[in-house]
């Protein structure tokens, strides 16, 4: 079998199904960034405790507005940058 133009290939992807075209574009996602563990893990421990002070009403949400009126100010003054928790902050030190 010879191998595909890129114009050939193209086209055969548009024929196939959804799921497999998602599988094909994961593949070349993680390809292109591999998968760091170490961030995963700290992301789903974040995502869990952030789940966790909604649900005890520790925290309570608040609209996107207000979320995207805050951006504007902050970005205006990065000391944003150190209130981040330390362990994201030693991660991109290493």
């Amino acid at each position: 079998m010879l191998p595909l133009t890129q114009e050939e290939l193209l086209s055969e992807i548009e024929m196939l199904p959804i799921d497999l075209k998602r599988e094909i574009v994961d593949r070349i996602l993680t390809s292109i960034t591999p998968i760091n563990n170490d961030i995963d893990l700290l992301w789903t421990e974040e995502a869990n405790e952030r789940k966790r002070a909604i649900e005890t009403n520790e925290i309570s949400l608040i609209s996107s507005s207000e979320v995207f009126q805050k951006i504007t100010i902050k970005s205006a003054n990065w000391d944003w940058v150190m209130n981040l928790p330390q362990r994201y902050i030693k991660l991109y030190k290493e």
